[in-house]
């Protein structure tokens, strides 16, 4: 667990952290769906599933991710991707 010491985000033991963050999702906001011919301003039909990669191969980027020295990661999504039934 992180708490905060003195500005510094601070592990159990004490220890100063240093979070390395990247962005994850160039692609989020672009309906994986889309086409030249989708309405993508409909709610029924336009889908962000699998949005940036899709589900079964997330394992595998956010291994490539760690492997790169990355601690944290800054999820750029839309809430259709979230929930995908809309409100309620």
């Amino acid at each position: 667990m992180l708490t905060i010491k003195n500005g510094e985000f601070v592990d159990e033991l004490d220890r100063a952290i240093n979070l390395r963050g990247i962005n994850l999702g160039g692609s989020s906001k672009i309906p994986s769906n889309y086409s030249s011919t989708t309405n993508w301003q409909d709610s029924k039909t336009t889908t962000f599933v699998n949005r940036p990669f899709p589900v079964s191969e997330a394992p595998l980027h956010f291994r490539r991710i760690r492997a790169c020295g990355y601690t944290i990661i800054r999820f750029i999504i839309t809430w259709e991707a979230i929930e995908h039934a809309g409100p309620g």
